[in-house]
């Protein structure tokens, strides 16, 4: 977003709300379709802590959007 110039509250604002997790998703699946032994077992904790960080993103967005004006 630099080359935009947009004003730097604006970059950290998108920068805290972006896309979140459709790769660590994707990436999880990956030893499940290769047939790992613990593919499940990562699979699952990938898509624990992709929610929680969504979670805890939608918590501070609200307080995050006022703070930057």
């Amino acid at each position: 977003l630099m080359p935009f110039r947009l004003p730097r509250p604006e970059v950290a604002f998108v920068s805290w709300v972006g896309l979140r997790g459709a790769v660590s998703i994707l990436l999880a699946i990956t030893p499940l379709l290769g047939g790992l032994e613990h593919g499940r077992l990562i699979f699952n904790v990938a898509f624990i802590i992709v929610l929680v960080s969504l979670v805890v993103q939608g918590w501070t967005v609200g307080p995050l959007a006022r703070r930057l004006g």
